[in-house]
């Protein structure tokens, strides 16, 4: 019986996440903090891909 409730607080987090990043970006135009993850939303299959090739190789050098 606590799954409804639970359902709806995330999404009020994630529409509360939303509206923010939506004043921060598009209304005030600060999105230079946004740099850092940038690849991610522009090569979307290299970012998929890379823990295909980044946990083998950690494994091989034994890190």
């Amino acid at each position: 019986m606590g799954t409804p409730s639970w359902t709806v607080i995330c999404m009020g987090i994630g529409l509360l996440s939303y509206v923010s990043l939506y004043i921060l970006v598009d209304r005030w135009g600060c999105s230079r903090w946004a740099n850092p993850i940038k690849a991610a939303g522009t090569s979307t299959l290299t970012c998929y891909l890379m823990p295909y090739f980044i946990y083998p190789t950690i494994v091989l050098v034994g890190f």
